[in-house]
């Protein structure tokens, strides 16, 4: 009952996985020569985990002995998330960058859907600006920007 509980808990997109993962018929298999294997999945309640099975050495040679551990890891899912985030965006116009336009185009691979826009706008004179007038000029210039080809972008 308390197993079902668990599985009940985990989000729906984890839960096949979990089961596989759980299932301790296929441990052995699955590590192999590894010390350890693991897994992460999201929860209902406590949120993204860590779960691990690690291989006992030497208490028993006829015998396969594994411990399970689950280990919270929602706040470092939290900070790989930001830093994800951070990579991926503008800091000045909150825009995505260039990085994360690389990885949209790449993750499509060959099947770019017909209905699909991507817009790059490239500011003249914006060097003439921060010269004449100083970076943060050049900066409302940039938002200003920004914030005309994200309205655009929305009509």
């Amino acid at each position: 009952m308390v197993a079902l509980k668990i599985i009940e808990d985990i989000k729906s997109e984890y839960r096949e996985a979990f089961i596989e993962f759980a299932n301790i018929d296929t441990v052995k298999e699955r590590l192999g020569h590894k010390k350890s294997i693991f897994q992460e999945f999201q929860s209902s309640t406590v949120g993204w985990f860590r779960a691990q099975y690690i291989r006992v050495e030497g208490i028993d040679e006829d015998c396969f002995t594994v411990i399970y551990t689950i280990e919270n890891i929602d706040d470092e899912k939290r900070r790989e998330e930001q830093l994800i985030k951070m990579s991926t965006t503008d800091e000045l116009t909150r825009l995505y960058n260039r990085r994360a336009y690389d990885e949209d185009i790449s993750s499509f691979n060959d099947s770019m859907p017909d209905d699909l826009v991507f817009v790059t706008a490239d500011v003249n004179g914006l060097k003439q600006t921060n010269d004449s007038l100083g970076h943060e000029a050049g900066d409302e210039l940039i938002c200003g920007v920004s914030s005309v080809c994200t309205i655009s972008a929305l009509v």
